[in-house]
């Protein structure tokens, strides 16, 4: 594969993730947040909570090196681990942002940039291997697939997670963060449980579920934003 086609294919997967995350500030039409604070929530995403699940899912994988059959462990990873791991290292970088006028939606348009962040780096590596592994065909089969819906699935999961934390740290309780974090990691394992099925009405249910995810927090935005602007 020559450098463009590379390059295209990369754009590929890169572009969803910065579109969307365009979009969600684009959402709260009053008072939409920084770029700078933003590009800084995308950047932990794409560079700080990727390089920490990638070191602890290597570490924890060593945990269930005994499993009887490779599948098992692989399930065990796939379904359970990496969803733990992953929305647990993005919600990190949420309880160190802060923005100087908080309000109810900022925490699902951090926590959603966030997430979009983590899809970037996620998708550039899995389209990699494939291209390395399986051929430009499946490569670009790849990009296309997770650039709509794995992008979805981790915006929306780490946006949920924003929002419980936003709520704990502005007067809320601290339960509404666990409520967050234990929600985006419950919406992570249903989609990598329909997606490790590798059936075709699996596969494409577990897009939907991320789409409506997304799209219902999208929703949630406008309306908190626009009840704000009421007030």
């Amino acid at each position: 594969m020559d450098a463009l086609r590379l390059l295209l294919l990369l754009a590929v997967a890169l572009a969803p993730p910065v579109i969307l995350v365009l979009r969600l500030r684009n959402a709260e039409r009053h008072r939409p947040e920084p770029y700078l604070v933003l590009a800084k929530a995308f950047a932990w995403g794409a560079l700080a909570a990727a390089s920490i699940a990638i070191v602890a899912q290597y570490a924890l994988s060593a945990y269930f090196g005994a499993a009887t059959f490779l599948h098992v462990r692989w399930t065990i990873m796939v379904v359970l681990v990496a969803p733990l791991v992953e929305e647990l290292a993005k919600a990190l970088g949420l309880r160190v942002i802060r923005d100087d006028h908080p309000e109810p939606e900022d925490g699902y348009i951090y926590g959603g940039a966030v997430g979009l962040g983590f899809a970037a780096t996620e998708n550039t590596l899995y389209i990699l291997y494939a291209l390395a592994f399986s051929g430009e065909q499946t490569a670009l089969a790849t990009a296309l697939y997770r650039g709509v819906a794995t992008v979805a699935l981790h915006g929306a999961a780490s946006a949920v997670a924003g929002h419980g934390i936003w709520r704990a740290r502005y007067g809320g309780s601290s339960l509404w963060a666990l409520w967050g974090v234990g929600a985006a990691v419950a919406l992570h394992v249903g989609y990598n449980a329909l997606s490790a099925l590798s059936l075709p009405w699996a596969t494409l249910l577990a897009a939907g579920v991320a789409l409506v995810a997304y799209m219902r927090m999208m929703v949630r935005v406008r309306a908190l934003d626009d009840g704000g602007a009421r007030r």
